[in-house]
């Protein structure tokens, strides 16, 4: 609802930016009537998603935006384009239903591009699931089902919702009031909706013309202000104080996804969730899954954390020898606290999943968490959604497989899926889990001649192993566990100095303090000021975590080179992707993100 009049005689009908206008007279049954989606269909009828190509990317906007919305509401949200010149512009029904007109989404798309027409459409969107979502209804609902009924509890409670109803009243201030609240509520949670979808809302701040978004929109549907609703520039003012709030927080995910890279996992759900107040996304979601299930892996027995390699599940921090250590006797068992952890992931993960239906990250280290728990039949569920998202991913095919297995212990699907996987692993290109997973399943049935084979033709380039699989292949080809290459005493191949070195004193050192004055600074303390710190931007990009005074982490942005520069110093990486990118390690403390040859980012830790 952007902007609209009240139709209704006692409740009101939610509009957006227009609206029918005021009945001051009328039967109750036909004021029901406006508020059923058949209403707009009989009137105007629905425009065909076939012919129009702007209903059809309409309809892929709002999937979006629905995935990641509440569903607070007694209905499941849907959209219905009508074709409708002008009024009503857009519409949430107490149904569920969202009218939208075709002339409210050309305009969306008028003379912009379209990633904008997207932003602003999903913005729309958004505003009115809020109201969906926040059941801006009940006054209506509960009005009609109250009207007719002769009985003197149900004239009494009519009364009160007559009273109490948000309706257009010009002069009752506190009436609107909670509209005027209502709406804002609805940006607030429109914004949040259509941004956690992927759409881009700084686009809205500002429109060609130097306008905001709201006012654009006003003069396009020639609507004129109404008292019931925020002015347009207090909407505008809130849409750019969410947009520098998600900018100030943007850090935390940045670090908080760093961190855990480096291993430091404890640390990362801090960062995380710090981000999540603001921005719930399916990222965050999976980050903070990834985290803690991380941290349930480093507590279990090896033979079960690494007896399969999963997709996804990668941490390249230097991980202790006697973590990888299997005697033969080891148990498959898993503690209380393990298992609560795991849990802690799932969670995690199933939000993530719920967010985005078709977001294969969460899903991948889902089936690895429901594997470890036992929960083989959950497991085999995701692995076939996760199929169904991308058919021709052989590493999910090797899941499946592998599952299969584990789901049926008493009959013998080993024949079966080891033919699967060898087909797999013979193709070019072959991923290396496939091949790790082949060799286990050969070992399991002491196949171990055929098993070393694979082993030896994967311990030939050990810098495509993560590294709990490389120390892994080492020990069973050499008969030892294989140490991560030291950290590089080398000095970092930058054409500038760093601006602080890693557990440097920032609150001692007077020749940075004279610096930091200069520099953009966030600060946080959690857990009652036991953890505080900050995190300075320098005007080149640079970004330094510092921890109760201390530098805990660098991200360097600026003037990095290429991917060659490094390896002709530092020869070949340890490589691995991490949350899509490509994340090649030198070292248990620095690593570097690149995109095709050229670094966008070097990565520091403590």
């Amino acid at each position: 609802m952007l902007n609209h009049k009240y139709q209704f005689l006692i409740v009101w009908m939610v509009l957006f930016l227009a609206g029918i206008p005021c009945a001051k007279a009328g039967s109750e049954y036909r004021e029901s009537l406006k508020s059923n989606v058949q209403f707009y269909i009989k009137a105007y009828g629905l425009a065909d998603a076939g012919s129009n190509k702007l209903v059809k990317r309409a309809c892929n906007v709002f999937e979006k935006v629905s995935q990641v919305a509440d569903k607070r509401g007694n209905h499941i949200p849907s959209l219905k384009i009508v074709n409708s010149p002008g009024d009503p512009w857009t519409i949430s029904l107490p149904d569920g239903n969202i009218v939208l007109s075709i002339k409210a989404l050309e305009i969306c798309y008028s003379d912009v591009s379209m990633t904008k027409g997207d932003a602003r459409l999903a913005f729309i969107i958004g505003h009115e699931l809020a109201h969906t979502a926040n059941n801006d209804f009940w006054h209506m609902q509960t009005f009609m089902a109250l009207s007719g009924d002769p009985d003197p509890w149900s004239k009494r409670l009519k009364k009160i919702l007559e009273e109490n109803s948000d309706a257009l009243k010009e002069k009752d201030i506190e009436a609107l009031s909670r509209s005027k609240e209502k709406e804002m509520a609805a940006d607030d949670l429109g914004f949040m909706y259509a941004a956690i979808s992927g759409f881009s809302m700084a686009t809205l701040s500002l429109e060609t013309n130097g306008d905001d978004f709201f006012t654009y929109w006003m003069a396009q549907t020639h609507t004129k202000i109404d008292i019931s609703h925020p002015h347009p520039k207090e909407r505008a003012r809130l849409l750019q104080v969410k947009l520098k709030r998600l900018g100030e927080k943007i850090d935390f995910f940045e670090f908080g996804s760093r961190l855990a890279h480096f291993g430091r996992y404890e640390d990362a759900i801090y960062f995380l969730k710090e981000f999540q107040k603001i921005f719930p996304s399916r990222e965050v979601f999976n980050n903070l899954g990834y985290c803690y299930l991380q941290m349930a892996i480093k507590k279990m027995p090896a033979s079960l954390a690494y007896d399969y390699w999963f997709p996804w599940m990668i941490d390249i921090s230097s991980l202790a020898e006697s973590s990888l250590s299997r005697s033969g006797n080891e148990q498959k068992f898993i503690s209380d606290q393990v298992k609560e952890v795991l849990n802690l992931s799932i969670s995690c993960f199933e939000s993530a999943c719920k967010q985005d239906k078709l977001y294969l990250p969460s899903r991948l280290n889902l089936i690895s968490a429901y594997f470890y728990l036992g929960e083989i039949y959950k497991a085999r569920a995701v692995v076939e959604e996760a199929l169904s998202l991308d058919p021709d991913n052989d590493e999910i095919k090797c899941l499946q497989a592998i599952v299969m297995m584990e789901e049926a212990p008493n009959v013998d699907m080993w024949p079966y899926v080891i033919e699967i996987l060898k087909t797999l692993s013979g193709k070019e290109n072959s991923p290396v889990s496939i091949q790790y997973n082949l060799a286990r399943l050969l070992e399991k049935r002491k196949r171990n001649g055929e098993a070393m084979s694979v082993f030896k033709k994967l311990a030939e380039h050990p810098e495509n192993l993560p590294n709990p699989f490389r120390l892994a292949v080492c020990e069973k080809v050499e008969g030892k566990s294989i140490p991560s290459p030291p950290p590089s005493t080398a000095p970092l191949p930058l054409s500038f100095k760093m601006p602080a070195k890693i557990g440097q004193d920032l609150q001692e050192d007077k020749e940075i303090q004279k610096q930091i004055s200069n520099w953009e600074r966030i600060s946080f303390a959690w857990q009652n000021g036991m953890i505080k710190g900050d995190i300075y931007t320098l005007p080149d990009g640079t970004k330094i975590l510092a921890v109760n005074g201390f530098v805990e982490m660098l991200i360097i942005k600026d003037r990095l080179g290429s991917v060659k520069d490094i390896e002709k110093r530092f020869g070949k990486p340890f490589m691995d992707k991490v949350w899509g990118k490509t994340v090649l390690s030198y070292s248990p403390k620095w690593s570097v993100m690149a995109e095709a040859d050229q670094i966008k980012e070097i990565w520091i830790s403590e």
